[in-house]
């Protein structure tokens, strides 16, 4: 559901499957803190799952927060 709210908004994107991959998992886990997948992040920031980008696009634009012209 993301990465279709993502391509509906025409919000360019990388997937990295961690499923096969005990490290990069690790990595996610340090990063974000959570376990759950998908986490979603923009630049170095932690933004959680779905349900918090639901969340986050409700209080800004993501098209210009991941432009950089939001804070």
């Amino acid at each position: 559901m993301a990465k279709a709210m993502l391509n509906q908004e025409t919000i360019s994107f990388e997937e990295i499957e961690i499923s096969d991959d005990p490290e990069l998992e690790e990595q996610m886990i340090k990063r974000s803190g959570r376990t759950s997948v998908p986490q979603i992040f923009i630049d170095d920031n932690a933004i959680g799952g779905f349900t918090d980008l639901v969340a986050l696009s409700e209080k800004v634009d993501l098209r210009e927060l991941v432009d950089g012209k939001s804070e």
